[in-house]
């Protein structure tokens, strides 16, 4: 009834428009001056012929809606003896259920109006309960997407992967392939940092695909920039770059600049898991300009963050603080825990920097409960080798050395080869105070190798330096001097000014004067 409603109004307006145009002439000045009146004085049969068409739908709609509100909602029929019961019929039915599905349409679409207000404020979490609320009214594929995406930027994977599931089943259901590609995207960033990598990026690759297909470059774009990050997290540096580069030269065709700080901030990680701070910094800079015209909250303390991580390896202590505590406060007020987690480590690295080993710990701590109750095993990982560094500085190696051997392990599990270097490389130094100096060379090695397999310069700087110390003890002079000079010569060309070029350099000059 509604629809017919509709019609009869819609054509009803068009054949008045078109009516009206064939009964006004205009002047040749007119028609000349605007191409427009032009066409219509030249096309007035068809303008004829359209406002009978019009007409005849508009028309036609009346009376059958006129046809349909004339027929009995109910009738009378004979029931087992001679009385009469009221029956309902097919048209009552058909009203009746027009009106509940209108009903619960504007429902559904409060609620999803209302996630959109949440979600433009910040509020995921209140975002996700709306969206919900959308989706037990009506389920629609656009509210399940926007759930997970509110879902995800509060740390909750696992309910982030069940409504792409439900979002993925609806538009293969429907044969929407431009929401498939949209959840597949979505989904393969969820399954890389639950630590399902190669899930990951199988899941990125279905929905290049399909944006290929589809002919939807910033589809294509999108899936890129997080197959990038995903190749990333493997240790493929060179693989990773080239991704985001080809995301960012997409976005920069596309014209819309804001759209370029994800792959611009992805390719400042990509520089600081090398060791490049100063290049790292440049990306990131760019990045968050671009972050706070969107104002993207969330984006935006994720910048701050690799921020401080750039400053902090740039050895600008102060200055890397004072990024992470602003990302800090956005990460509290947006509610979101995986960023508070990392800030909280990324804070707690700088403590321990600073001898404060206490409050280091305390930080790290807490930091490990958030990872271990949002799952999240990368971080959990990375946590428990901060807490062996911490150990390690206390004089405590056989607490150091099960941290360090506990994160190896899950680095392994999850195949992120730079969380293996440094967990090796942490071992190497903790076996290297206990006098175990095979043990702590063999280590040391391993990480390196790693190191240079990913193109991380500044593990490589650290590495060198472990193992030109461990040649100096062993009284090896001449070994020792060229790790030294190695690693002091990586230090400089990436601008890392940090405690371990001091140790280097003072190393160096006591092997110098042994003649």
């Amino acid at each position: 009834m509604r629809t017919l409603i509709v019609l009869t109004y819609l054509f009803g307006f068009l054949g008045t428009i078109t009516t009206l145009l064939l009964g006004v002439s205009f002047s040749e000045t007119q028609r000349e001056q605007y191409s427009m009146l032009k066409i219509v004085h030249e096309e007035r049969i068809q303008l004829f012929v359209a406002a009978l068409v019009f007409s005849a739908i508009a028309y036609g709609s009346n009376l059958w809606k006129e046809l349909l509100s004339s027929k009995p909602s109910v009738v009378s029929t004979v029931g087992t003896g001679v009385e009469l019961t009221q029956k309902a019929t097919l048209t009552g039915f058909k009203m009746e259920i027009e009106e509940a599905a209108a009903a619960k349409a504007r429902e559904a679409e409060d609620y999803f109006n209302a996630a959109e207000r949440d979600f433009a404020a910040s509020q995921y979490k209140d975002a996700a309960n709306n969206y919900k609320k959308s989706i037990n009214v009506l389920p629609t594929m656009s509210a399940y997407l926007n759930l997970g995406v509110s879902l995800f930027d509060i740390s909750d994977f696992q309910e982030t992967e069940k409504a792409y599931n439900s979002g993925i089943q609806i538009a293969r259901m429907k044969k929407n392939k431009t929401l498939e590609a949209a959840f597949l995207g979505n989904m393969g960033s969820v399954y890389a940092l639950q630590g399902k990598k190669n899930e990951g990026l199988k899941t990125l690759k279905a929905a290049l695909e399909l944006n290929v297909q589809m002919g939807n470059t910033l589809g294509q774009a999108n899936a890129l920039n997080n197959i990038g990050i995903v190749n990333a997290m493997s240790g493929e540096p060179d693989e990773a770059l080239k991704s985001l580069n080809a995301a960012l030269e997409i976005y920069r065709r596309s014209g819309n600049p804001p759209n370029r700080a994800d792959p611009l901030s992805n390719i400042g990680n990509v520089y600081i898991a090398q060791g490049k701070p100063d290049e790292a910094l440049k990306f990131h800079k760019e990045a968050l300009v671009a972050y706070k015209q969107t104002g993207n909250a969330l984006a935006e303390a994720n910048t701050l963050n690799s921020i401080g991580t750039d400053l902090s390896k740039k050895g600008q202590l102060e200055e890397a603080l004072e990024s992470y505590n602003s990302a800090l406060a956005i990460y509290r007020q947006i509610g979101n825990p995986l960023g508070q987690a990392s800030i909280l480590a990324n804070i707690g690295l700088i403590k321990v920097e600073q001898q404060q080993l206490e409050e280091a710990l305390s930080l790290f701590h807490s930091a490990i409960e958030i990872h271990k109750q949002i799952g999240n095993l990368q971080g959990h990982a990375e946590v428990l080798n901060n807490i062996g560094i911490a150990y390690h500085k206390q004089g405590k190696q056989d607490e150091a050395l099960k941290k360090h051997q506990a994160a190896l392990e899950i680095q392994k599990q999850l195949e992120y080869p730079l969380g293996q270097a440094n967990a090796l490389g942490n071992i190497g130094n903790v076996y290297l105070v206990k006098g175990k100096l095979d043990e702590a060379l063999k280590a040391q090695s391993e990480a390196l190798a790693i190191n240079k397999k990913i193109g991380n310069l500044f593990g490589q700087a650290n590495t060198l330096g472990n193992i030109g110390l461990i040649y100096a003890k062993q009284g090896k002079r001449s070994e020792a001097l060229e790790q030294l000079h190695q690693a002091r010569a990586i230090y400089l060309k990436i601008g890392a000014k940090t405690a371990g070029l001091h140790t280097v350099e003072d190393l160096i000059d006591r092997l110098n004067a042994i003649r």
